[in-house]
């Protein structure tokens, strides 16, 4: 009985310090991601040159963090990315919020955080120049918005978001 309640018990480390390590990834040829448990962080890979697009996702082909079932509650976007892609975030049911470290970011794809359930304030870069389609469509708990005034929001990007008081 002893021996199985040791291995029961170095199982369950074994398993917490797995679970606790970072897991990392690709996401197109120069987007890198990791993921501590709690931020996923979106960088360049470091041999690339210049400012990187994320890759575009849907409903088919879901993002790897998605995939794998990670709960990602907050999103740190790293200089050089410019783009979100498309569904990228997509039904991310703990993201509660979006850091954007400098104003490379120049567009968010189609559905990029659609169905984001607890999703609060956005505050976008200043350089943003578009949101696409559904962008945050189905967000209800975002309450503001901040949108740079250069930036081209197309139709329905804030579709069924009635938390929305002021952008």
């Amino acid at each position: 009985m002893k021996k199985y309640i040791l291995t029961l018990c170095v199982s369950i480390l074994a398993f917490l310090r797995l679970s606790a390590q970072t897991v990392q990834g690709t996401c197109g040829n120069d987007v890198v991601w990791t993921f501590d448990g709690k931020t996923l962080t979106l960088s360049c890979n470091p041999k690339s040159v210049g400012y990187v697009f994320m890759r575009d996702y849907d409903l088919n082909d879901i993002a790897p963090w998605t995939r794998r079932g990670l709960a990602v509650k907050s999103v740190y976007v790293g200089y050089g990315v410019m783009r979100i892609g498309s569904c990228a975030f997509a039904n991310c049911k703990e993201l509660t919020e979006v850091v954007f470290e400098s104003n490379t970011l120049r567009e968010i794809g189609w559905g990029a955080f659609m169905n984001c359930q607890r999703l609060h304030t956005i505050s976008l870069p200043s350089q943003l120049q578009k949101v696409e389609t559904i962008a945050f469509a189905n967000c209800p708990s975002i309450t503001s918005v901040k949108i740079p005034d250069q930036c081209r929001v197309e139709e329905q990007a804030f579709l069924n978001c009635p938390g929305i008081q002021g952008i």
